[in-house]
């Protein structure tokens, strides 16, 4: 009884055919990080980049100020 399906992915790796085949099962929207090369947002893939949580955790761990 869904209306739509979004999916969320940590890392966008869109092989093959696989984003025509879920366009045709009819996901809405997928949403994921900037970790694989090449992705980029368009109007299925919404793409989120993970270096400011890669910066925090660096300036955690080596104890750097915040910028």
């Amino acid at each position: 009884g869904a209306r739509e399906t979004i999916l969320m992915a940590t890392h966008l790796v869109m092989a093959g055919n696989s984003r025509e085949k879920m366009e045709k099962a009819g996901i809405r929207k997928i949403i994921g990080a900037d970790t694989f090369p090449g992705a980029e947002s368009d109007g299925l893939l919404d793409v989120y980049s993970v270096a400011p949580l890669v910066a925090r955790v660096l300036r955690k761990h080596l104890h750097l100020a915040p910028s």
